[in-house]
């Protein structure tokens, strides 16, 4: 009977843990969906999204992703992305004007769920409960090194530049919305510290992805504040 019970008991737990990851992939499409709505409505507010239209966005980029990781950006041409996702000239030139236009799709896709004030419980990390800068930054980590394949593609390319640009603009917002709710700034002109901030996170984030993430996350995030903790003075 013990036996039954145990094998009951396995049972149980296999089938929630399926469960639980069937979830976590609804999830994460029904989110991978809304943020390529909420990115292309930035870039052209007046665009009216159907099922349809994501679904070839969705296409086009997930082939631009793919040779990216496989060519180098100057390489790829607009016909390669065509018969990669099985699309047709027009198409792509309904939604893209230029390949760089859709690189900067690619680069919002990640950060804007990187830098998200709201999170959801992922397969591997679960930042949804707490605001706490420290996790802010560990997030931002953990999707690097979940994206390194397609991240070091483009960072191997002419494409590096937008990639290095678009994460600026976006750490700009994660020290005011978060470093700078516990620290402020007494030592330095405060655009200078600013840059800081930004510039060692970059330097830093760009340093562990050429070593193909060997450091986990935790300790990249750790490396980080070691880094930056001396230059900041905590609020009272």
């Amino acid at each position: 009977m013990f036996a039954i019970l145990a094998v009951r008991v396995v049972c149980v737990n296999t089938f929630m843990q399926v469960l639980y990851k069937i979830m976590i992939y609804k999830m994460m499409n029904a989110r991978y969906n809304e943020t390529i709505i909420r990115v292309v409505r930035k870039r052209t507010p007046e665009a009216r999204m159907d099922r349809r239209k994501v679904k070839t966005i969705k296409s086009i980029r997930e082939a631009f992703a793919k040779l990216l990781q496989t060519k180098r950006y100057g390489e790829i041409t607009v016909q390669d992305i065509l018969d990669e996702a099985n699309v047709g000239r027009s198409t792509f030139y309904e939604h893209f004007r230029t390949k760089d236009e859709l690189l900067h799709l690619i680069c919002d896709d990640i950060f804007d769920h990187v830098f998200c004030h709201t999170l959801s419980p992922e397969a591997h990390h679960d930042f949804s409960h707490t605001d706490d800068y420290r996790h802010v930054v560990e997030h931002t980590f953990y999707h690097f090194e979940e994206q390194k394949g397609l991240i070091k593609g483009i960072l191997r390319s002419e494409g590096r530049e937008i990639f290095v640009d678009d994460l600026n603009k976006h750490l700009h917002s994660l020290v005011y919305d978060y470093i700078f709710k516990v620290y402020q700034c007494t030592k330095f002109d405060e655009d200078l510290l600013v840059n800081h901030l930004i510039s060692t996170l970059t330097e830093l984030a760009l340093w562990w992805l050429n070593r193909d993430c060997a450091e986990s996350p935790e300790k990249m995030a750790e490396y980080y504040f070691w880094l930056i903790i001396p230059v900041l003075t905590a609020k009272d």
